[in-house]
């Protein structure tokens, strides 16, 4: 059996203002939680199957983490590789961890991935020659896009984690 490490990111982006303080001046209210929410979305990647010929798996940015390489060094480089992003920053204790299982040729794989978080603050994607497509989705559609369940799963905490830590009123004024 080989074991094998990899990195990558959950990368997401926000349209609209958040405002944090509660109080808009030029109205003078404070808006309510819930109202307006930010919109997310987050990046899909497309590539196809080395095991199953013509299937196309929708999955995060990843790779394997090189030598001497933290896994978050990892994450950083292949989200750069694999999107063409270079203004993405990452958000502070999210780190999470899932392990895989596979045949690859005679081979079993017991493989490790460790997902971040990152939010684009561009949405200028131009993926690698080893993708085929790439999507901006909603976590509905996200969900459903995405191939395996531990991905699916993976992407929920990332809501959830998102949705948590933004406990002040937000309000999107849709500009």
């Amino acid at each position: 059996m080989k074991f094998e490490k990899s990195a990558g990111a959950i990368v997401f982006r926000e349209s609209g203002i958040i405002l944090r303080i509660g109080f808009i001046p030029e109205k003078g209210v404070i808006p309510k939680k819930g109202i307006n929410p930010i919109e997310r979305e987050y990046l899909l990647l497309a590539h196809k199957s080395m095991s199953k010929e013509g299937k196309i798996i929708w999955d995060f940015p990843k790779g394997l983490i090189a030598e001497g390489e933290s896994e978050r060094q990892t994450a950083e480089r292949e989200v750069s590789e694999e999107t063409g992003l270079s203004e993405f920053s990452f958000i502070e204790s999210f780190r999470e961890t899932l392990k895989i299982f596979y045949k690859y040729q005679a081979d079993f794989i017991n493989k490790t991935v460790v997902y971040f978080l990152s939010k684009a603050t561009s949405d200028d994607v131009h993926v690698s020659l080893e993708h085929t497509d790439f999507s901006w989705l909603g976590i509905e559609e996200a969900k459903r896009r995405l191939t395996f369940k531990n991905s699916r799963e993976i992407l929920q905490k990332a809501e959830d984690f998102l949705n948590g830590k933004n406990s002040s009123p937000q309000l999107n004024l849709g500009f």
